[in-house]
């Protein structure tokens, strides 16, 4: 019955601070500015790629970051704590144009798991940026 419970307390506290970061997602992303256009899902498109909102999955450590690039470039992948500090980078690499998926398995560039909280996630390619804020449990 405890392990239930604490299931049901993680699983609530993930819904609570997804939902807590998506409108501080949506009150960032209420300027406009030429070189972006919403598509019907509200995922920013960049002139060169498309970062889909990503979130933990219930009982599981690690994240998928979904991403298409629409022209070929280099990509940053970089996982920041809520002060701002870089915790990971998941990727400097050289993508083509396609769908892509990156794993973060929730440990910071020394290996070593990070703590419960919100963290920001951000793709660069080339000159465009995108960030997104996303619940992790540990």
């Amino acid at each position: 019955m405890k392990g239930i419970k604490e299931n049901i307390i993680k699983v609530t506290f993930i819904l609570l601070l997804f939902f807590i970061s998506d409108s501080i997602i949506a009150s960032e992303n209420n300027t406009t500015d030429q070189n972006k256009s919403e598509t019907k899902d509200n995922t920013q498109v960049e002139n060169s790629f498309i970062l889909e909102k990503n979130f933990q999955k219930p009982f599981e450590q690690k994240i998928e970051f979904s991403f298409k690039l629409l022209k070929p470039g280099t990509v940053k992948l970089t996982i920041f704590n809520i002060e701002g500090e870089e915790i990971r980078t998941l990727s400097t690499n050289y993508f083509k144009i396609g769908l892509y998926n990156i794993v973060w398995d929730g440990n910071n560039n020394s290996g070593k798991p990070v703590k419960s909280g919100v963290y920001r996630y951000s793709l660069r390619v080339q000159d465009f940026e995108q960030s997104y804020l996303i619940a992790y449990l540990r």
